[in-house]
């Protein structure tokens, strides 16, 4: 079994949202906010595939018009 994480949910969703805003690599990000890079790659890899819209939308509907 995995040892307990060391941050908070909190601290890891922030870390995510830092990583998807930002210009930077998720490696700088990582460093900046010392997580291993492949963890943090990893939560925003599984954010991106619990947020992605159904593959049957509507395309249109997350386009600006």
């Amino acid at each position: 079994m995995a040892p307990p994480s060391k941050h908070s949910p909190q601290f890891r969703e922030e870390a995510v949202q830092i990583a998807l805003r930002s210009r930077r690599t998720i490696s700088d990000t990582a460093r900046d906010l010392e997580l291993n890079q492949e963890t943090l790659r990893g939560r925003v890899n599984k954010h991106h595939k619990q947020h992605e819209p159904p593959a049957d939308a509507d395309p249109s509907i997350n386009e600006p018009s």
